[in-house]
Order: structure tokens, then C-alpha cells, then sequence
């Protein structure tokens, strides 16, 4: 089993991370396409799974939970959305983003390309799941992770969906 869990970073020794995760959103291991577990004053949880029916994929982002999250939450120095925008084409022209979020988002969507998990499940050739639809989910701070994350993915997933909450 060990030879396999290269898709799943950050957990403990006895796995505790991802047991809890498949306990408490009754998930199978097979659906988990890959999770980070990695946690810090910038780095978030989050894991992406195939839901079979619904025919989706969902990257799940963890809300606060740690003592570094709740820095974060209170790192409240406005972030211009003006050059993301430009670079990921949607107005952000005098719009603004809480600057804790910006940072963890930054983190997220840097390690979502360094592993191009969703390139490969839903845009590669031979991609299996090439007619699902890219969910994103949030709560809390991951859910401001979340909205932002989606606007720089968009472009490059026209069918994501994201739905988050606080």
C-alpha cells in the first residue's frame, strides 16, 4: 500500500488524515485522486476526488482549523485583483482580496500545477474523466481560496463549477 500513496502528501505515519477524510465524506480510496494534507501559515489542506455520479471532479479546500489558519484569517491587508485578472482574464479592476487568502491561493494554485492532477484526470489526450466537470469546494478560508482559485481556472476549465460557503 505504501508503494501507492504518492498521491497523498502530509498525512501521519498511521494515516489519521486521510481515514478521517474517507470517514467523514464517505469516500472509497479509489475515489481520492490525489490530497495534500500539508498545513501551514500558507499552505492548505485540500484533495481532489472523482464523484463517479455526478459525473465531477471536486477539489475540496479545508477551511480554518489550526492556529496558523487563524493568522491567516487575520491577515486582512487588501490584495489588488488588477494583474490577476489580466493574467487570467476576468475583470478585477478595482477589485480587492482579503491578503491572507491571496497567499494561500497563490500556494494552492502553485502546487496544482507543480502536480497537474486536474490536467490529467479531465484535459490530457487520454484523459479518463475528460467529460466531468470541475467542482470546487470551500468552506471558511477555504472557501475564499476557493472563489479566487476559480476565477484563475476558469479559462482553462470552462465547465468549473464552484460552490462555497463560510
Amino acid at each position: 500500500d505504501e508503494m501507492n500513496r504518492e498521491h497523498i502528501v502530509g498525512d501521519n505515519f498511521l494515516h489519521l488524515h486521510e481515514a478521517t477524510m474517507l470517514a467523514h465524506a464517505g469516500l472509497n480510496k479509489s475515489d481520492i485522486a490525489y490530497a495534500s494534507f500539508e498545513s501551514g501559515f500558507y499552505e492548505t489542506p485540500y484533495f481532489i476526488v472523482v464523484d463517479r455520479e455526478w459525473k465531477s471532479i471536486v477539489l475540496s479546500i479545508r477551511g480554518s482549523l489550526t492556529l496558523e489558519d487563524c493568522v491567516v484569517d487575520v491577515l486582512l491587508d487588501p490584495s489588488p485583483l488588477d494583474a490577476l485578472g489580466e493574467k487570467y482574464g476576468f475583470d478585477g479592476s478595482d477589485q480587492y482580496c482579503h491578503g491572507g487568502v491571496m497567499e494561500c491561493t497563490n500556494w494552492l494554485h502553485a502546487d496544482l500545477m507543480k502536480h497537474k492532477i486536474l490536467e490529467k484526470l479531465l484535459l490530457d489526450p487520454n484523459a479518463e474523466y475528460s467529460g466531468y466537470t470541475l467542482r470546487v469546494v470551500g468552506h471558511s478560508l477555504g472557501a475564499g481560496i476557493g472563489v479566487i482559485l476559480s476565477l484563475m481556472l476558469r479559462n482553462t476549465f470552462p465547465n468549473l463549477r464552484c460552490t462555497c460557503y463560510s
